[in-house]
């Protein structure tokens, strides 16, 4: 609420101008103003979960502040550094923080959306009979279900767009299936180039030959992605594993961030700064 002087009677008074949440986000900048409403509930699975429902108020027009981005980023920091749980909890704190509206458009699968048919054909020269399915994510366009990523209880397992980078894995159309106590570091890398078309990977043990092209995820969501897999493997195997973003990798997320989310501090703040002009020195 913003209070204004009313000087058109002999005692002035004042006088309070209501701006919808809406009206208020449009003022700041398009950015969306979730930090300040929020109420912490003391479990940042449920603190996560308020937090994304406010999110999804906000159309896609709308970015995301830089109070509400650093809320988030100590949200999901806090549930990924949990790792001495039950594997099924885990699972769960996984499949919440893949469920936020950051990535609808990817339409993820998990262990209850498997079907008969998908179990049956799903990278079967590579699957082993006594592993469970928990996660895959298609990123296939014309040959949907053919490729991508899938997370079983002991191991990962991707299939590469053909031509997404030149590999012979890639040019084969093979399959790769690494078992958990097998990775000992994940890193999120960033190529753009004639053999690396597709931008954000994820490098497995340092070995380009590892390489997991993340095609569809985009900056803003790309380094959550990483990391809750990083997490999934840590719960799956007993790991202790960090998602590692190379200086030159956190440049390129820094820099689309502050190109694309206005630096906003609070909701007050930034509708001042419309309304009330700056005073020249």
């Amino acid at each position: 609420m913003i209070h204004f002087i009313n000087f058109n009677k002999s005692s002035p008074e004042m006088v309070s101008l209501t701006v919808p949440d809406k009206e208020v986000a449009i003022l700041a900048g398009w950015v969306t103003l979730c930090s300040d409403k929020h109420v912490a509930q003391g479990d940042p699975i449920k603190d996560l979960q308020l937090l994304d429902a406010c999110f999804s108020k906000y159309d896609k027009r709308f970015k995301l502040s830089q109070t509400d981005n650093e809320l988030l980023s100590k949200l999901t920091t806090s549930i990924f550094e949990k790792r001495n749980i039950l594997f099924a909890q885990g699972y769960n704190n996984f499949k919440t923080v893949l469920s936020t509206h950051f990535f609808n458009d990817l339409k993820f699968k998990f262990k209850n959306n498997f079907d008969v048919q998908t179990r049956a054909k799903l990278f079967k020269s590579e699957r082993y009979s006594d592993e469970s399915y928990y996660f895959y994510f298609d990123t296939g366009k014309v040959t949907s279900g053919l490729r991508g990523l899938l997370l079983t209880d002991k191991s990962i397992i991707w299939k590469n767009l053909l031509g997404s980078s030149i590999s012979w894995r890639n040019l084969t159309g093979s399959a790769t299936r690494l078992p958990f106590n097998e990775i000992s570091s994940v890193t999120l890398v960033h190529e753009i180039g004639f053999d690396a078309i597709t931008g954000w990977k994820l490098r497995l043990n340092g070995d380009d030959n590892y390489d997991i092209v993340l095609s569809g995820v985009y900056e803003d969501n790309v380094e959550l992605f990483g990391s809750a897999l990083v997490y999934f493997i840590n719960i799956a195997s007993a790991a202790n594993l960090s998602l590692e973003v190379p200086a030159e990798t956190r440049d390129v997320l820094t820099k689309s961030f502050l190109e694309r989310h206005p630096k906003i501090k609070s909701m007050t703040d930034s509708v001042f700064e419309v309304l009330v002009p700056k005073s020249s020195e």
